[in-house]
C-alpha cells in the first residue's frame, strides 16, 4: 500500500479551491444581472410607476410626408400601441424622418406592359427625435 503522493494532493485542493471560487464569482456576476423582457410589467427605471408597455404605448408618432415613411409609421404606431392605436394623450412625441433609395434591377424593360412584374431593391434609411411632450426636451436622438 502506498502513500498518496503530497504534490498531486496539493495540486488537486488547488485546483478544486480555484474551481469553487470561479463558480462562486460567477454566480455573483448572474445575479446582478438586470436583463428582463421588454414588454414586461415591470417599471423601467426606480421612480417610475409604470412598465415598459404603457411607457412605449405613450408615444405618440408624427405624420410623415411619404408613402415609405407613412407604412414605417403606420408599423410603429401598431407595435408601440400593441394594436391599440394612437395615445389619446400621448407622454412622448417621435418625429421620424424616412429617405428611401429604390433601385431596378434591370437596366433595360425589354416590354412596357404593366402587368410584368420588375424586381428591384428598396432601401429605407429612418432617424428620429424622441421628446417629451409636456416640456419639448429632447429624449433620444438616432
Amino acid at each position: 500500500m502506498s502513500l498518496p503522493d503530497p504534490r498531486k494532493t496539493e495540486v488537486a485542493h488547488l485546483l478544486r479551491r480555484t474551481a469553487l471560487y470561479g463558480l462562486v464569482a460567477s454566480v455573483a456576476l448572474v445575479s446582478a444581472c438586470t436583463v428582463r423582457p421588454l414588454y414586461s410589467s415591470a417599471p423601467l427605471s426606480a421612480g417610475s410607476q409604470v412598465g415598459a408597455a404603457a411607457e412605449l404605448g405613450s408615444i405618440s408618432v408624427k405624420p410623415v410626408h411619404t408613402r415609405y415613411a407613412q407604412q414605417v409609421r403606420n408599423n410603429l404606431i401598431f407595435a408601440l400601441g400593441q394594436g391599440a392605436g394612437e395615445p389619446a394623450s400621448p407622454a412622448y412625441s417621435l418625429d421620424l424622418g424616412v429617405t428611401e433609395l429604390v433601385e431596378s434591377a434591370a437596366t433595360v424593360q425589354v416590354t412596357t406592359d404593366d402587368d410584368e412584374p420588375t424586381a428591384g431593391t428598396v432601401t429605407l434609411t429612418a432617424n428620429y427625435v424622441l421628446t417629451d411632450a409636456k416640456t419639448g426636451k429632447t429624449i433620444a436622438t438616432g
